[in-house]
């Protein structure tokens, strides 16, 4: 039976907070506690975090709370957000699992050569998250598979990735975007059992994931 597509706009605005005053926004989703209540009070306290670090008319933050609403809040940390977004990851929550790939240890380690967890649990998260079929956690886990030294080595298990993300936006959903361009990049650098290969096992990745 063929899945019915869900409109990507309405699937990418599901978690989208509304406007409203920001200690009153707050205190709602506090009175109403989920996965969904977290990731949204995280995503508005990372907002007033960026709002409080940067000059008052920066042009960059537009769309974000207002300057003086947030510094109502007092000074915040990353571990303001950080906590919130983690529960909700924690909670199996994919879009938090995908939000956690981009936060900042806020507990950083004091030698940068000693063994990071924290990169650890982001690469966990990103896992769990394509295990829900979330096309983002794809595109994420195939950039890390990528030798930050040298980008333009063959990666046939990051196009791998990078196509199983295609799949998902083309058989999930309307009015996603295409990969297609990016295939392309990654396509030239393969040979063509490796092409085969690849979109064989991200076909194997999309029905194990998203038809089940």
């Amino acid at each position: 039976m063929q899945q019915k597509k869900l409109d990507y706009a309405s699937w990418q605005s599901a978690l989208k907070l509304t406007q409203g005053p920001v200690l009153e926004t707050l205190a709602k989703l506090d009175a109403n506690p989920s996965p969904q209540s977290d990731y949204m009070a995280a995503s508005l306290l990372h907002m007033c975090y960026l709002r409080q670090q940067n000059p008052p008319m920066d042009s960059a933050l537009e769309g974000y709370p207002p300057r003086d609403e947030c510094l109502e809040l007092g000074t915040l940390s990353q571990v303001s957000w950080v906590e919130r977004m983690k529960s909700a990851a924690d909670a199996g929550l994919a879009a938090a699992q995908v939000a956690m790939a981009f936060a900042e240890n806020p507990n950083p380690l004091l030698s940068p050569s000693a063994p990071n967890p924290w990169l650890e649990m982001q690469r966990d998260y990103i896992d769990r998250a394509t295990a829900q079929c979330h096309p983002g956690a794809y595109i994420i886990r195939a950039n890390y598979r990528f030798d930050p030294d040298n980008p333009q080595l063959q990666n046939q298990e990051a196009y791998t990735d990078f196509y199983t993300a295609e799949l998902i936006y083309r058989h999930r959903f309307e009015g996603a975007p295409s990969l297609e361009k990016l295939l392309e990049q990654e396509r030239i650098k393969l040979h063509q059992h490796q092409i085969l290969e690849a979109e064989t096992q991200a076909l194997i990745n999309y029905h194990k994931t998203c038809t089940r």
